[in-house]
């Protein structure tokens, strides 16, 4: 048995919403929960300029998780839904999110720059993400 211990704070950035602080939560502590001793770990992201993210446009990806949080629609985070499609494995998912957490890195981009992913495989589930939400909207 372990005790998990996810640490979110605005430190390095500020959090907009509850939403997204719940968000990074739940990535940490189901991180944290695949290792069977205790173990905690303190959120570092910073915020990217949206510059520098390359394949993906960070404010379409807010604008879709606003519409989903609005119409609370729940959805699996992006690397649960990866795994399911067989897109990568744990092990990658592993490496990806211990980067994506000591970084101010997106998990899409921390996963395209390992070159784990195809932009073409992340554009797909971020449009099928727009399309639940604008089908929860009629």
């Amino acid at each position: 048995m372990g005790i998990s211990i996810a640490i979110v704070n605005n430190l390095h950035r500020k959090i907009p919403n509850l939403i997204e602080f719940v968000e990074i939560a739940f990535e940490i502590k189901s991180y944290l929960k695949k290792h069977k001793k205790s173990r905690s770990l303190v959120n570092r992201r910073k915020v990217h300029p949206a510059s520098e993210l390359k394949h993906v446009e960070e404010d379409k990806v807010k604008q879709e998780l606003v519409i989903v949080a609005n119409k609370q629609e729940s959805h699996s985070p992006l690397g649960q839904v990866l795994l399911a499609r067989n897109l990568i494995t744990p092990e990658q998912l592993d490496n990806a999110l211990v980067r994506h957490w000591n970084s101010s890195m997106r998990l899409g981009q921390v996963l395209l720059d390992m070159k784990i992913i195809e932009p073409s495989q992340l554009e797909d589930i971020f449009k099928e993400f727009r399309l639940k939400a604008e089908e929860q909207l009629v």
